[in-house]
């Protein structure tokens, strides 16, 4: 930051325009990457798509593109898809792969910013995120920043929605007038004016509407709208629904798919080209698409295409007279734009009515400000200028390929531009309050230690309402108590829900968790008025924070609050947060031997490097190395050890020697007492933990486990190799299993984790 830069109209934005292996000059790179065998990055971008085409068939899982939109948990399904290389990934499958593509990124943009004399620790991040996304889709794309390498530090890196970015982009640069001779640029939107923002990006429109205040700064007015109906989706129909006719059906385009995945990419990447210089014209009332669009066809891909269809002159020439080119008729180039547009058209109409019901209408027509790559578009701007005719002006800013870009750099500089937003959902925590008989159920009946009162637990605390009017850091405080005597920590659960006032938590769609230690009031005559825990909630931002601190001791824990979904949704992320369990803020089950949400991760990965890095390297060594299957041999070994370790009484390194009958003398008695040790530790970390050895066998695998080795999910439960990690009651690790259908051979020394607990 600088002076000069400091006023947002003169600021100057430098972008990065030139991709590797990019068939058109822009600010975006392609969300795709190619990983190797060992998962390592063999290529990204552009380049990964272009060389996965010339890979073969059997390795397909290893390309992965467009998941950001996995993150989301929800990628629409494409009718004819022959294009897809795989399944969609799970949103936890998705925080990895983005987080291996993102490292790719921050490495770029690090050397050239060093090149430019700043140091990486003077660099402020700004992720920006599609309007759909909801708070567990946000906590996955913090947590995979932070895995690539990005601070994790909320003042060095924040995330804005793109229609957000977006409207600050055209707050400070203005837009032109769709139809007009676009001179004079619009310079200021005058204080009052509210505009609605439509981004068409590639993967997702976004939209969403802004007022100017007073103080010519954002208040958000409209929901956030959207979906997953980008022009990506016009490269894929130009495929399946243009080229398919011209050579033989879905069929050949699947063949192509299969084995000559490039041909489609250059095809589609000339499409790409072209696309956005449709002419169009008005006529009727109508759009009119002047003129056909020509792809050409080069000698290598007429040749490849000729090897999957040998009479491909034959086809082309009787589907459009023309053996040279790929000819896209006008009527054909609706038919494309059409499956996007309608959809766009169909959104614009819902937020324009959410706003007129929310805020009236006005005398003037409403303000449409369309950014993104595929806003460019003749065809969308006049079919959108018809649809709407008097109720609103279409606007396009300067760079508007780049809007969402530049945007989210003023929102680095100031995020004050945006004074308030609306709230997503109603969110709230799970509080005590007394038990109504006959209206609250009976297995949320709690009693207070401190006063006997019956309470019910799983009632739902509301802090802010869905569709509220939420001022930029704005703060919600409150306090809340324990209700037992040895209660050591206060977790606190947060929750989502689309209903204006729910009465139970139970009616939640989302759940996060933040936790204070009480400890050092736990037990004893403290009275309970005296260990309460000051809440602060800081709404308003594209994200959650949480203060809590205890009273008594001044202990504070403050969290960017990482959401799940209720609804069986994948867990999030680094901070390994417990899942939520029915019971309350101060509810029996949840809170005992609870700590600070901090030294969870400290536990939960040196839990890891025990396992992996000692446990089972060192286990393998004892293996016959002439056996050719070993795994189960292994499995037992380690299973008995993983019992001496965390099952019952702490050892000592010398009863261990005593257990697995080795020479204290050997030369690995060493690193074996370095295990134990290890363990020791953990097991006595200011963190109380379990470790649950429970397995049922001959069952098929469950939530919280997962297969060892080269072991056969779908095979029966046999025992368990390593346990899982329990904070509170609650896993934090998973239960690594060995899964066999055949017997269980009996082990040669101390007994099986099976059918054990420690």
């Amino acid at each position: 930051m600088d002076e000069h830069n400091d006023a947002p109209a003169r600021r100057e934005i430098k972008v990065h325009t030139e991709w590797p292996d990019q068939p058109v000059r822009g600010a975006k790179t392609l969300s795709a990457i190619l990983l190797a065998a060992d998962h390592a990055v063999e290529a990204w971008g552009y380049t990964a798509r272009q060389r996965r085409g010339s890979r073969s068939a059997t390795t397909p899982d290893r390309y992965h593109h467009a998941f950001k939109l996995d993150l989301y948990g929800v990628r629409p399904g494409h009718h004819q898809d022959a294009l897809r290389a795989r399944s969609p990934l799970t949103p936890a499958e998705a925080a990895v792969v983005t987080a291996a593509f993102l490292r790719q990124i921050v490495q770029e943009a690090v050397r050239e910013i060093k090149a430019s004399g700043y140091q990486e620790d003077a660099i402020r991040w700004c992720l920006t995120v599609p309007a759909i996304w909801d708070d567990q889709a946000m906590s996955l794309t913090r947590q995979a920043a932070v895995q690539a390498g990005l601070p994790d530090d909320p003042d060095r890196l924040c995330l804005v929605r793109e229609p957000e970015a977006a409207a600050l982009h055209c707050l400070v640069r203005g837009a032109y007038v769709v139809d007009s001779r676009r001179e004079p640029a619009i310079t200021k939107l005058p204080r009052g004016a509210r505009y609605m923002i439509v981004d068409c990006g590639g993967g997702t429109i976004d939209i969403s509407a802004y007022e100017v205040d007073g103080y010519r700064r954002l208040r958000q007015i409209g929901k956030m709208f959207g979906g997953t109906f980008g022009s990506e989706f016009l490269n894929r129909a130009f495929i399946t629904e243009v080229l398919a006719r011209r050579i033989g059906g879905i069929d050949k385009i699947a063949d192509l798919a299969r084995s000559h995945q490039d041909v489609l990419v250059d095809l589609a990447d000339e499409w790409e080209k072209q696309k956005l210089t449709v002419d169009v014209v008005e006529e009727a009332g109508s759009v009119r698409v002047k003129d056909r669009l020509m792809i050409p066809l080069t000698r290598r891909v007429y040749r490849t295409l000729e090897e999957v269809v040998p009479d491909l002159e034959r086809r082309l020439r009787e589907s459009q007279n023309d053996a040279d080119f790929i000819i896209v008729q006008p009527s054909e180039i609706v038919l494309i734009f059409d499956g996007v547009v309608e959809k766009i058209l169909g959104e614009v109409d819902k937020q324009l009515a959410v706003i007129a019901e929310r805020y009236g209408t006005t005398a003037a027509p409403e303000k449409i400000l369309l950014v993104g790559g595929f806003a460019q578009s003749r065809y969308l701007q006049l079919r959108l200028s018809l649809r709407l005719k008097d109720r609103a002006a279409i606007l396009v800013p300067p760079d508007g390929a780049e809007a969402v870009l530049a945007g989210a750099v003023h929102f680095c500089y100031d995020s004050a531009l945006i004074s308030a937003r609306l709230s997503r959902y109603t969110y709230g925590f799970a509080i005590c309050l007394p038990f109504e008989e006959g209206k609250d159920p009976e297995d949320s009946r709690t009693i207070s230690e401190y006063t006997g009162q019956a309470l019910c637990s799983s009632r739902f605390n509301r802090v802010i309402a869905i569709s509220e009017s939420v001022p930029v850091d704005h703060e919600y405080r409150t306090v809340v108590f324990p209700t037992k005597r040895d209660q050591s920590a206060l977790s606190i659960q947060l929750f989502t829900s689309t209903d204006q006032d729910p009465r139970y938590v139970t009616e939640s769609t989302g759940h996060g968790q933040v936790t204070v230690d009480i400890s050092a009031t736990a037990g004893g005559d403290v009275p309970g008025e005296e260990r309460g825990v000051d809440l602060v909630f800081r709404f308003g931002g594209a994200e959650i924070a949480v203060t809590a601190t205890e009273r008594l001791t001044g202990r504070t824990v403050t969290e960017i609050v990482a959401f799940e979904r209720s609804d069986g949704g994948v867990r999030s992320g680094t901070r390994r947060l417990p899942p939520w369990r029915r019971t309350g803020v101060t509810g029996e089950r949840t809170f005992d031997h609870l700590a600070l949400v901090g030294e969870y991760d400290k536990l939960a990965k040196d839990y890891d490097e025990l396992v992996n890095q000692r446990l089972l390297s060192f286990a393998r060594e004892q293996v016959d190395e002439k056996r050719q299957d070993r795994s189960l041999e292994t499995g037992l070994w380690i299973a008995g050890f993983s019992l001496l370790l965390f099952g019952g009484e702490l050892r000592q390194p010398r009863e261990v020697f005593d257990s697995l009958r080795i020479d204290p003398y050997h030369r690995k008695a060493g690193s074996i007492a370095a295990i134990v040790t290890a363990a020791r530790k953990l097991r006595t970390a200011s963190v109380q933990a379990s470790w649950d050895f429970t397995v049922e066998a001959g069952s098929r695998m469950r939530t919280g486990q997962q297969p060892w080795s080269r072991c056969d999910p779908q095979q029966p439960v046999r025992f368990v190799v390593a346990p899982a990690l329990l904070i509170g009651g609650m896993p934090h690790r998973l239960q690594l299993v060995y899964t066999s259908s055949e017997p269980t051979p009996k082990p040669k020394w101390p007994p099986a984790a099976s059918g054990s607990r420690g």
